[in-house]
């Protein structure tokens, strides 16, 4: 399986009814419609998606918040958040991306695709967005706190109760990627820096 990834202006219109079917599989909260789908797209925010060839295997949704780094400042549930699920632009002088979702396709699960995808989109987020704060809004679920802490996150503490109505945990925490980021953007740094020869005879 070769896996791509596209990010929200490269993503054809023609997906939204896949890519709303993978969410609408998993997240109980919410039912979305491609025209949701194309609206969230649409809206100017980030969002990475996963192909097996044109295949939408997965998608990462994200928002863009003014905090100065204190998870309180997005504390609301995720009707609030997300404008009832349709989104909202980045707010003026962003300085913090939330991960809100990050969702795969049913025929992936327990293969380790979820890792290959978050590693991934994580790489592109620190390519791409200027944030220096990032924070993901996960269901606090000792399982899923773990596997964000397997993958660079670390633990805010921070919780927002009943943050997703009828999903069968509907409280969300807020873990913290902020360090991660920033470790990869170190990465790509160094790796671009040109190597530097000694003239000849010296």
């Amino acid at each position: 399986m070769a896996i791509t990834y596209k990010t929200e202006t490269e993503i054809p219109i023609d997906n939204c009814p896949q890519l709303a079917g993978i969410l609408n599989a998993y997240w109980l909260h919410i039912q979305v419609t491609p025209e949701m789908m194309q609206a969230r797209l649409q809206s100017g925010s980030l969002f990475v998606a996963a192909y097996d060839d044109e295949k939408p295997l997965g998608l990462l949704e994200t928002l863009a918040f003014h905090t100065k780094g204190q998870p309180s400042a997005i504390a609301a549930n995720y009707m609030a958040i997300t404008n009832e699920g349709l989104w909202r632009p980045p707010e003026a002088h962003a300085d913090t991306l939330l991960l809100v979702d990050i969702t795969t396709d049913k025929e992936t699960w327990n293969s380790g695709f979820g890792k290959q995808f978050i590693d991934a989109a994580l790489d592109l987020v620190a390519q791409k967005t200027p944030y220096q704060l990032i924070f993901t809004y996960t269901p606090a679920e000792l399982g899923v706190r773990r596997w964000h802490l397997k993958n660079g996150a670390t633990e805010t503490y921070h919780r927002i109760t009943c943050a997703r109505p009828g999903h069968r945990t509907e409280e969300v925490c807020l873990m913290e990627y902020t360090a991660e980021i920033a470790r990869r953007r170190q990465h790509d740094e160094r790796s671009s820096k040109p190597e530097i020869l000694n003239p000849p005879g010296e």
